[in-house]
């Protein structure tokens, strides 16, 4: 009776041993495991943080804000409207626009990259007729500043007529400057690392003195605007035209082409909504037809008659063809400047020969 009652209190007390054993094994690993679950969360929070900010920096990028260079676009502008134009601002150069009208057809600008660090500088040029561009000025962005590379403290701030500034290859720049008629003094430049400044490499009497330097760019390649044209649509000035529209010409319209046209001996024609603005003349349509692009119509003396010319009305980058005097092809190459709209007059196209060309007047 004895015994069976000792068992009986054994298996009791075995019986708690083995519950108590499982309750703290269980705390044990409930407790172990705690830690673990709350470091997994906190790491999937610190790649989900950091993929955020990854993607906002990546949205943050900006792009070159090329607006900035329209404070220099409207100070050169006033020039070719008389107004006051910054001394410090502005290549008094520019004034041979004015000055020589015959010889220059506008002051114009160019965004071109020519140090090839993905952000274009700015290049200001009086344009000639005969398609050469004499560069004024040239401008680049650095930390959202606009930098003068042609400045004073450099002594480019007045290159332009005798004095030519060409950009090279490799962010290199050759300044020509005629001394007299038989002498000449050269100067290579190059870009410094920082992209804000041009420093002098070399100097020398002759082209040869200079040594091996890069080939030239072709600056007459470059996309060109007239300097009353800002870019990215301000306009507070004047902005460039669409272009001649040869259609509505035909049609009757010509205000496309409305304004006065020069060519480079001095001579004008005007035009307006309606046609050309004269006393003896008239641009007849009646018989106008559009060949190789361009359109060719007829300029007849108002009061009848013999007399008159051809007359061709010639789209930007359009050429002009032996079609239009209906003559046979002689080989003749278009010599204009054909990436500006022009005017043609006259009776037979003579190979190397621009009179009959007229270029709109800014």
């Amino acid at each position: 009776m004895l015994i069976n009652l000792l068992r009986r209190k054994n298996l009791i007390l075995m019986k708690k041993f083995i519950s108590l054993t499982t309750l703290c094994l269980a705390s044990f690993l409930l407790t172990a495991c705690q830690p673990q679950t709350e470091n997994t969360s906190s790491a999937s929070s610190e790649v989900i943080t950091s993929s955020s900010s990854s993607s906002t920096s990546t949205s943050e990028e900006k792009k070159t804000d090329y607006t900035l260079y329209n404070t220099v676009l409207k100070e050169y502008a006033k020039v070719l409207d008389g107004s006051p134009a910054s001394h410090t601002e502005v290549n008094s150069k520019a004034n041979l626009k004015n000055t020589y009208p015959n010889e220059y057809s506008g002051l114009q600008y160019s965004l071109y990259d020519l140090d090839q660090d993905g952000a274009d500088e700015l290049l200001i040029a009086l344009k000639t007729y005969s398609n050469y561009y004499d560069l004024l000025d040239i401008r680049t962005l650095k930390n959202g500043e606009v930098i003068r590379l042609t400045n004073a403290e450099n002594n480019l701030d007045f290159i332009g007529e005798r004095v030519h500034f060409n950009p090279l290859e490799n962010s290199y720049f050759q300044l020509s400057t005629r001394v007299s008629a038989n002498q000449i003094q050269v100067k290579l430049y190059k870009l410094n690392q920082d992209r804000t400044q041009l420093e002098l490499v070399s100097e020398s009497d002759t082209e040869e003195g200079l040594g091996t330097k890069p080939p030239s760019l072709d600056i007459r390649s470059f996309s060109w605007k007239s300097v009353t044209s800002l870019i990215n649509g301000e306009t507070s000035l004047p902005s460039e035209s669409k272009g001649m529209d040869i259609s509505a010409i035909q049609n009757g319209d010509f205000s496309s082409v409305a304004g006065t046209w020069r060519n480079g001996t001095g001579i004008e024609f005007t035009f307006d909504k309606n046609g050309l603005v004269s006393d003896h003349s008239i641009v007849s349509i009646e018989y106008a037809k559009e060949t190789d692009r361009y359109l060719k119509a007829s300029l007849l003396p108002k009061a009848g008659g013999a007399g008159g010319a051809a007359i061709a009305f010639l789209p930007a980058g359009i050429p002009i063809t032996m079609s239009v005097t209906s003559s046979s092809d002689n080989g003749y190459t278009d010599s204009s400047d054909i990436t500006q709209d022009r005017l043609w007059f006259g009776h037979q196209l003579i190979n190397g020969s621009t009179e009959g060309f007229f270029y709109k007047v800014e």
